[in-house]
């Protein structure tokens, strides 16, 4: 890999954390807590197309987190299941660039943020005294659900269509190389 290459993905993922933090922290009042529609997490979709992304990411993820006056157990947590999503959308986007891996790449945020904040929410954020263990599964699969829908709202309302957006208009390739793809070229 070349220089300039090298310096590309460099800048590519400096603009995605900063594009997440900013995000996060513009749409604070709904970024945080059970009922979130996280909106920077519509680019949680793009290692699919720019593989090394997955450490802007995660370093957005953990500044946005951090910024935002989340416990610890949120900042490493929560930062810990968005790296866990991202690189599984990674490597879906190097197994298949088919659009169904499209239409799939979401699941690993939905499930993985919806599982691990979901938990992270009810210990950290919750008041739990008095309740019992019933209680607080029960409260702890209900913000399962709830960070679930979020993702799952903000990822198919939003990221997909940006996927397929930066593909068609050749967006990705400009990104990723510094050129358009050639009309004669494929199209995925």
């Amino acid at each position: 890999m070349n220089r300039k290459t090298v310096l590309r993905k460099i800048t590519v993922s400096a603009v995605i954390a900063a594009l997440y933090v900013a995000l996060t922290l513009i749409f604070q009042p709904i970024s945080f807590y059970s009922l979130q529609f996280r909106i920077s997490e519509t680019l949680m979709l793009l290692p699919l197309l720019f593989p090394e992304s997955w450490i802007g990411l995660t370093v957005g993820c953990l500044l946005a987190n951090l910024l935002g006056g989340g416990v610890i157990w949120d900042i490493i947590f929560g930062t810990l299941a968005s790296m866990l999503a991202v690189l599984i959308v990674a490597q879906m986007g190097k197994i298949s660039k088919k659009n169904i891996v499209k239409f799939l790449s979401p699941l690993p945020v939905i499930i993985l943020n919806g599982v691990i904040v979901g938990v992270v929410v009810t210990y950290c954020y919750t008041d739990l005294s008095g309740l019992s263990n019933a209680a607080i599964i029960g409260a702890m699969f209900f913000n399962m659900l709830s960070v679930a829908i979020g993702e799952t709202a903000v990822c198919y309302v939003l990221g997909v269509p940006l996927l397929f957006t930066l593909s068609k208009t050749g967006l990705a390739d400009l990104i990723s190389t510094g050129r358009k793809k050639d009309k004669n070229e494929k199209n995925n």
